[in-house]
């Protein structure tokens, strides 16, 4: 977890002795500012949309993927796939979430995010995916 936490600071490239963006950031309950932690916010919620796909309450679904497609169409200028349709077999619908973020859409971010913004964006949009699909595997 301290490594996980250290690369996310290191990523973020934040010297937090400077003077930052005086509460418009992450800090301060906003949408972060760097690129790094746009990227994390949109893998977040994207996987947590995925994930929770037939689990939760779809009222909570689409606010969460709502979220992830704002982010989505404000950093990249682009519009998500909807997430998978639901099949009611818990099983297949969370194998279908984990397909959407590992080949379909999440896939086709990673390839964008990389391309428009670099790999430590993309490798920071990539962790936060990962991170969120653990719990699912246990």
């Amino acid at each position: 977890m301290v490594l996980l936490v250290g690369f996310l600071a290191f990523a973020c490239g934040k010297d937090k002795d400077k003077g930052g963006d005086k509460g418009l950031g992450a800090k301060s309950g906003g949408i972060p500012t760097s690129r790094e932690g746009q990227m994390y916010l949109l893998g977040q919620k994207l996987s947590q949309a995925a994930m929770i796909n037939g689990r939760a309450a779809p009222d909570l679904v689409a606010r969460t993927f709502k979220a992830a497609g704002t982010v989505a169409d404000i950093t990249l200028q682009t519009k998500l796939a909807p997430l998978p349709e639901l099949s009611g077999d818990r099983a297949k619908d969370g194998a279908a979430g984990m397909h959407y973020l590992l080949k379909e859409q999440g896939a086709d971010l990673g390839k964008k995010i990389a391309a428009d913004f670099g790999e430590a964006s993309a490798a920071t949009y990539e962790l936060a995916v990962k991170v969120n699909m653990l719990p699912m595997l246990y």
